[in-house]
């Protein structure tokens, strides 16, 4: 990896069409890429390693023009390379946990851009971007339990409201509250079931 004063020096990108020019650049700025494919953490296979960093400089050449004068070069090679590992391990998560496609739309992704901007070669990412993942597949399927389902559990398992309190808010009887809850719990159970991912991880808790 080359040291921070070469990496901190404004570069002069080659046009996208100058093969020479970025075999040169590659040349001197490869060590970073592969370093960062190479995290323990990532848990990548060394022919993983070498499709992500051939990817990573396929980016680097498409993304040169974003570059801003005055910036660091090391955060921004880094920056790109930890985005397609990110990528990478979702895609991994994905396949390995079985996640529905539909249960993913609308994701959001300001979760994932966390997770790259804090990744360093000690955090656990997997773990991160599958607890991530699982956590956007259960809002998914709070949200195909109709908005009335969605909002009593929300209100009373994760924002802490009593039934007295939800039943203030949403204007219907105390009683009521809790049938209702109980009904939406039993339709979430089902849903859960539905999901064997899920299911298996939240039956473990």
């Amino acid at each position: 990896m080359l040291g921070d004063s070469e990496h901190n020096k404004t570069p002069t990108f080659p046009a996208k069409e100058d093969e020479w020019g970025w075999k040169k650049f590659f040349e001197e700025n490869d060590g970073l890429i592969t370093y960062v494919c190479a995290w323990r953490k990532w848990h990548f296979a060394p022919e993983v390693q070498a499709d992500l960093a051939q990817r990573i400089r396929v980016e680097l050449v498409k993304s040169s023009e974003n570059f801003k004068e005055g910036s660091s070069l090391e955060r921004f090679i880094k920056s790109i390379a930890i985005h397609r590992c990110i990528d990478e391990v979702r895609r991994q998560v994905r396949r390995s946990w079985s996640v529905q496609a539909s249960a993913l739309s609308g994701e959001d992704e300001q979760g994932f851009d966390f997770i790259s901007a804090t990744a360093d070669p000690d955090m656990d990412v997997v773990l991160e971007v599958l607890n991530r993942e699982k956590a956007l597949a259960l809002r998914a399927v709070l949200g195909e339990l109709g908005e009335t389902c969605k909002t009593a559990i929300e209100m009373f398992y994760f924002e802490g409201f009593s039934y007295a309190e939800i039943s203030e808010r949403v204007g219907v009887t105390v009683n009521t509250v809790g049938s209702r809850l109980a009904k939406c719990l039993g339709r979430l159970r089902d849903s859960l079931k539905d999901n064997r991912s899920l299911w298996e991880y939240f039956r473990s808790r």
